[in-house]
């Protein structure tokens, strides 16, 4: 081989050693892959991306695995029952007697009625989250999702404003429900239902709810600038939706039809009047997205409690001609007659109250009701101007059935 040749090709060598400190740093800084993870099979590290897809797709759909439902309406009962356990388990820790148990249950049962109260005060607030399982494609909340989270809200009402009637094997039956839907609830934000009572006939009492939430700083209130009192026909954000099941009569309590009522105005201008004034209700820096009217009764089996008869027992009242206010402690005087059918302490039973409430009102003579002097007042002027109005909505409808 020339000379020439053999020492070319060494000066190339040369040439090249001169970069290997450079590749070797290239090297060193490359991340180097976990020995575990560069040893596991493909099909483990599918393995874990599909359980940590399954988890983020059960966390999504939370409010609608199985049961879920079931948890969330009946969550006011379990904790009125943990209550109730909680209470026999320390007084039986203490050894205490039997009247003392008695007198301890009974004044605990007492202390879940709104003694005092008056009904048009009493309000409820349930507070949820706009989860994506109950929203839409346009990322709100669906129309069809208020309905089943007003049943958690009712719930609640059922628990803190009729406890003694449910405790006693009392039930609330549906008779329909009315949506006015104003604006839109955007996914993954917080809401609260309130719900209130709205009035009450000899059978049927309305309940309204209100989805409302916070409204983000720098923004006002929002009532849809198209519903106005003031415009003889309102014009509505968008057409309500009503889901409407009239239950037979079967206990002989009529409730009047849509006949009965001789000019029903139109469902719609009545529907906005009633967000016009919910929204009125409404603290500064809150939304109202929906109101919404149920129609409900009371029945101890197929028999109807009437609602004047059912408020009285539960402990609401007109106001005191005294000025004083009356509460737990200082109760109206129709309460006596009520601790007398339902307290073992004051000689009463569950038994007895039911009894009652079944039909046993019927013989008290006219001028002795006492529920109707408990209600009276400025408790009955408001019902009367109230009724008018939900009355309007609820026959409005019914007189649709025929259109």
């Amino acid at each position: 081989m020339p000379t020439n040749s053999i020492e070319g090709a060494l000066a190339k060598v040369r040439r090249a050693s001169d970069f290997r400190p450079i590749i070797a740093s290239l090297l060193r800084a490359i991340p180097q892959v976990p020995q575990g993870i560069a040893r596991r099979p493909t099909s483990n590290v599918f393995l874990r991306l599909a359980k940590y897809l399954t988890v983020i797709i059960f966390l999504v759909n939370l409010k609608s695995l199985p049961f879920g439902w079931h948890i969330r309406i009946f969550l006011p009962v379990f904790q009125k029952r943990f209550e109730y356990l909680a209470l026999r388990t320390r007084l039986a820790v203490k050894f205490s007697s039997k009247a003392e148990t008695i007198r301890s249950l009974s004044n605990w049962a007492e202390g879940q009625c709104p003694v005092g109260r008056s009904p048009f005060e009493f309000k409820t607030v349930w507070k949820s989250f706009a989860t994506l399982d109950e929203g839409d494609f346009y990322m709100h909340l669906s129309n069809s999702s208020y309905a089943k989270i007003l049943d958690a809200g009712r719930f609640v009402v059922a628990m803190k404003a009729f406890f003694s009637f449910a405790r006693c094997g009392g039930w609330i039956a549906l008779g329909s429900t009315h949506f006015h839907f104003i604006r839109e609830i955007p996914m993954l934000s917080r809401y609260e239902v309130r719900s209130n009572i709205g009035a009450w006939d000899h059978k049927w009492m309305y309940m309204v709810s209100r989805f409302v939430s916070r409204t983000p700083p720098g923004k006002k209130k929002t009532l849809n600038p198209a519903i106005s009192t003031e415009a003889t026909t309102p014009a509505v954000s968008a057409t309500p939706r009503v889901a409407v099941s009239h239950p037979s009569n079967s206990d002989g309590i009529n409730s009047p039809g849509a006949n009965d009522h001789g000019s029903a105005s139109n469902p719609e201008q009545v529907a906005a009047l009633l967000a016009a004034r919910a929204g009125d209700d409404l603290e500064d820096g809150m939304t109202l997205h929906c109101v919404s009217v149920s129609w409900i009764c009371f029945k101890h089996g197929r028999i109807t409690v009437p609602p004047p008869v059912l408020l009285a027992c539960e402990g609401f009242s007109r106001s005191s001609p005294s000025g004083a206010a009356y509460s737990p402690s200082n109760p109206p005087p129709h309460m006596d007659r009520v601790l007398a059918l339902r307290a073992p302490t004051h000689g009463g039973s569950p038994k007895a109250f039911v009894k009652f409430q079944s039909g046993g009102w019927r013989d008290v003579p006219e001028g002795e009701r006492w529920w109707e002097d408990a209600l009276g007042g400025e408790v009955e002027a408001l019902r009367v101007q109230n009724l008018k109005l939900l009355d309007d909505l609820r026959h409005g409808m019914e007189g649709a059935r025929q259109c």
